[in-house]
């Protein structure tokens, strides 16, 4: 999967050139999945020709960002999939309006999310749901999960944001609290044989969701470019004496360096069982659990 656009975090505009020069710069564009972000794509008047532009790349599916606020006018979900946009990827800051609307700075803004969301649906457009970590909403996950897949969502991205530069302290969750609420949220997705991808968590804290990434039963994201995205674990293992001694090191990104800077990393579990043992790949039979952590 290749990202185009404002990449979590970074706050870019992008024009046709830009998507086109993007796309250019990789010599695996032909058949990838593009995925356009930055601020309200739906409603910019330049869509049309962004749109042509990549699919004049060469590229796979479409996919833009969205609140889903506009695609709750009635007609707009079904013009934009004539446009060529196959998916669309909405955030969900929280299961109920009152945490969604306060992190999302708007009145009234879940109430329209999910109208769009279901218009799309209605529409043909795949929808994936953004479902990041965080401290004051991150124990209601597995609900939130819950709500998007009783709407027919097909694929959610569960995504861990650490405190940074751009995410004050107060908002960012502790990794190892969030876990058994992600391992909760996994086994939602796999019973209703759906999809799943986690962004920021090592796989080690995510029990036989995690040994079936490691597995290599995953399908890694790359995602262009690579450094705009903070949340794609770096390889820091020299920083812990856990990743240090890990039998799955090569098969692991280990914990991002924000996570590691505002939580230590005692955390951080070894993994001392032989890789070619085979870990268990229960979870991918019912739903592929995608880990984006390396």
């Amino acid at each position: 999967m290749l990202g185009v656009g404002r990449l979590r975090g970074a706050d870019w505009t992008l024009t046709g050139e830009d998507i086109a020069a993007l796309l250019r710069t990789r010599s695996n564009a032909a058949g990838a999945t593009i995925r356009l972000e930055g601020g309200e794509l739906l409603s910019a008047a330049a869509l049309p020709a962004w749109i042509a532009a990549c699919q004049a790349s060469g590229g796979g599916q479409i996919e833009i960002t969205t609140s889903a606020v506009p695609l709750a006018r009635p007609g707009l979900a079904a013009k934009v999939q004539r446009l060529g946009v196959d998916a669309i990827v909405v955030p969900l800051y929280g299961a109920d309006a009152d945490a969604h609307d306060w992190i999302a700075g708007h009145d009234g803004l879940m109430k329209r999310t999910l109208a769009g969301i279901r218009n799309a649906l209605a529409a043909g457009l795949g929808v994936t749901v953004v479902a990041p970590i965080l401290r004051p909403t991150y124990r209601e996950l597995d609900r939130l999960v819950g709500r998007a897949l009783g709407l027919g969502v097909r694929h959610v991205e569960v995504v861990y944001l650490p405190p940074s530069s751009t995410l004050p302290a107060r908002l960012g969750a502790h990794p190892a609290l969030a876990a058994p609420v992600v391992i909760r949220s996994l086994a939602l997705v796999a019973a209703a044989r759906r999809e799943a991808t986690v962004f920021g968590l090592p796989p080690c804290l995510l029990g036989t969701f995690g040994d079936a990434a490691l597995a290599g039963s995953a399908d890694h994201t790359a995602l262009l470019p690579a450094a705009a995205l903070p949340f794609v674990n770096e390889s820091i293992q020299n920083a812990t004496d856990a990743c240090a001694h890990c039998r799955w090191l090569a098969s692991c990104g280990g914990p991002t360096s924000e996570a590691v800077t505002a939580f230590g990393a005692s955390w951080v579990k070894a993994r001392l069982d032989d890789p070619s043992s085979g870990a268990s790949n229960k979870a991918t039979r019912s739903a592929p659990i995608r880990s984006a952590t390396t």
